[in-house]
């Protein structure tokens, strides 16, 4: 089979989508098929076989996004040679229309993917100040509403990261049901072989081999709720009364209001802000840390998490959606309220209970096993195989019944 994915981003810009869209990539041409990524351009990009990269309008903004143009002649191009099968695009704006008119004109079904809740991204559209007459907001949220509402009429099947997102498609977006279904982003190989020398390293390096160590993996950005984190942390330190380590691993826009939120609640000595870390090193980071934080509430799939699941880490997080789908309160960590004195007395509670920490160790492993991306990747292919059928299926009978109107028109 030939498969078109279709992008807005890609690496070497570090983000959940570009992780979920390579490791399906590589799961699908592991079974044997035909992947040809379509992604924009980047200053430090590594040129790919199978890699379309098509123009960027402007580079390194928000922390390394760049804006791609879609209309980029060698899209189509590269497009109408390769003969594909199916489209599987990841974002429904900017090459997201270039997909439906791509599918359109050479009849090929096309999939998406619903990764973000851009709902939720309204900050980064409007200026701050805006921000502040809610109706506005509301305004542009209900836009945003329509118009993925009025994508979504041009797909043939939509995969849901999880069966949350599952059930928020079909009750607040109208899809039907029966063209929806999950897809999580899967994990390689190397996620469930954390080195315990490298996790050793990791937490001497840091200063932890005598003390706890947590750990979280983020955009330090407004929708991902770290000063959440950061003032439960500061209540853990006020009850937990002795030393430890808290690691923040990954780069944005608010990194150094987050620095300087960190130093005015006296967590100067417990806080590291590590910047981004290459994906292949962060499974030892995983397992160097007794916990994983996590606090995002716009999540419609947490990778991080699966991937602290990997490496045997339990996750105390957020009751909200995407995180509530793969966090199992007492099984593979802790969810809870959005309370920095429950989350807390969680943190408190896994470092002080070691048959307790243990357990959930051996449950956050046991959950990341179904998520192994040779799994996922066969679950795509069985959906794209119906959805081709049924797409060529439905346009015979459109062409049967154009031919009979046309027949009985004559006669």
């Amino acid at each position: 089979m030939k498969i078109a994915m279709m992008t807005n981003n890609y690496k070497p810009f570090v983000a959940g989508v570009p992780i979920s869209i390579e490791r399906l990539t590589e799961g699908l041409r592991k079974l044997g098929h035909e992947v040809v990524v379509f992604a924009p351009s980047y200053k430090e990009q590594q040129e790919e076989i199978d890699t379309v990269r098509y123009h960027s309008l402007i580079q390194g903004i928000c922390g390394g996004v760049s804006v791609p143009s879609p209309i980029d002649r060698r899209i189509e191009e590269e497009f109408k040679r390769r003969a594909f099968d199916i489209i599987h695009v990841h974002h429904p704006m900017i090459i997201g229309k270039t997909a439906v008119y791509l599918s359109k004109k050479y009849n090929i079904p096309m999939t998406f993917t619903y990764h973000t809740r851009y709902e939720q991204y309204v900050h980064y559209v409007m200026p701050g100040r805006m921000l502040a007459y809610p109706k506005i907001v509301r305004t542009t949220e209900r836009l945003i509403e329509g118009y993925l509402k009025s994508f979504f009429k041009n797909c043939h099947h939509i995969f849901a990261p999880t069966a949350g997102m599952e059930d928020y498609l079909a009750s607040n977006c109208g899809y039907e049901r029966e063209k929806i279904s999950v897809l999580p982003t899967g994990l390689a190989d190397e996620s469930f072989q954390a080195d315990r020398k490298e996790a050793l390293a990791v937490r001497n390096r840091f200063g932890a081999l005598g003390c706890p160590l947590f750990i979280t993996v983020s955009r330090m950005a407004k929708e991902k709720n770290v000063p959440f984190l950061l003032q439960s942390v500061r209540r853990f330190k006020e009850n937990y009364g002795k030393d430890f380590r808290f690691l923040l691993v990954g780069d944005g826009p608010d990194k150094k209001e987050l620095e300087r939120m960190a130093q005015d609640f006296g967590l100067s000595n417990e806080v590291i802000f590590t910047g981004k870390i290459d994906n292949e090193l962060l499974k030892d980071y995983y397992g160097a840390a007794d916990a994983f934080l996590f606090a995002s509430r716009s999540e419609t799939q947490g990778i991080v998490l699966l991937e602290a699941f990997a490496a045997g880490t339990p996750v105390i997080g957020v009751n909200a959606t995407g995180v509530s789908d793969l966090v199992k309160d007492g099984k593979n960590g802790f969810l809870v309220p959005e309370n920095m004195d429950v989350f807390s007395d969680r943190i408190h509670l896994l470092i002080t209970d070691g048959l307790l920490r243990e357990s959930l160790r051996k449950g956050a492993k046991d959950s990341a096993v179904k998520f192994n991306e040779s799994n996922i990747a066969e679950e795509a292919l069985r959906q794209y195989n119906r959805v081709i059928e049924e797409y060529h299926s439905d346009i015979t009978k459109y062409r049967r019944g154009a031919e009979k109107w046309k027949l009985s028109i004559v006669s």
